[in-house]
């Protein structure tokens, strides 16, 4: 028997993570909703390289029996995003480019965290592409430790809180 050893996509390049303050439906996000110029943003050039993203932890519930016998059945998945930290000018105008993020990010707002991997992040989305989404509600933004000569940045914390859906399709 042949050993399959698949190559993996490179994660460098290949992901996106955009902010949208809407989404009708999670389970098929439209691609308008995840471009819109007015209602949504790909932040993945402001995020630091080592944002941890979302992840997900699953409990398991013990079920033991009179016979002594002892089993395990899945219990509730939790999901949680690393906070946002991202590149900052606070002396920016409001028409420079690397403000848009910290005016769009705003502290107590609810929308949607898409991403996407696998993908080249400079290929545009298209319906057909699979995107993670997650209902989220973003803390207030603070000033990041920097150190000498990087960037400032800001780092915000980010609430799940509501629904998750992994490997969604996005529709026209």
């Amino acid at each position: 028997m042949a050993i399959y050893s698949p190559a993996g996509v490179s994660s460098s390049r290949n992901r996106n993570a955009i902010w949208a303050d809407a989404i009708a439906d999670v389970e098929a996000p439209k691609v308008s909703e995840l471009t819109s110029a007015l209602a949504a943003l790909d932040i993945s050039c402001w995020l630091n390289v080592d944002w941890e993203g979302f992840s997900a932890e699953q409990t398991k519930e013990s079920d033991e029996r009179w016979c002594g016998n002892k089993f395990e059945s899945m219990g509730e998945v939790e999901y949680t995003v690393g906070d946002l930290v991202y590149v900052v000018d606070p002396q920016a105008t409001a028409t420079d480019g690397t403000a848009r993020a910290s005016a769009f990010l705003t502290e107590g707002k609810r929308g949607f965290l898409a991403i996407r991997r696998g993908k080249s992040m400079d290929a545009p989305i298209v319906a057909g592409d699979k995107v993670d989404i997650l209902a989220c509600q973003l803390g207030a933004p603070v000033p990041d430790r920097t150190g000498k000569n990087e960037p400032l940045r800001d780092r915000q914390a980010v609430a799940v809180i509501g629904q998750v859906a992994r490997n969604v399709t996005v529709v026209a």
